[in-house]
């Protein structure tokens, strides 16, 4: 589990955001996908699936736990 800190491309970032993935949310994996593919993973109190291009934008703090 870490912090959501911000994210590496702007315009995907602001559609995780329009999702509800903000900075400051507690982030975890909870699944990740066989052969390379998308995760499924928890934003504070929602589940919401990512794809691996998406997941991949998203820099997190781990030492925030």
């Amino acid at each position: 589990m870490g912090m959501v800190e911000a994210f590496k491309n702007e315009q995907v970032g602001s559609r995780l955001m329009a999702m509800g993935v903000l900075p400051g949310s507690r982030i975890a994996v909870v699944r990740q996908a066989p052969f390379g593919g998308g995760c499924y993973v928890k934003v504070d109190d929602f589940y919401l699936a990512l794809r691996k291009k998406e997941a991949a934008c998203v820099l997190v703090n781990h030492a925030a736990d």
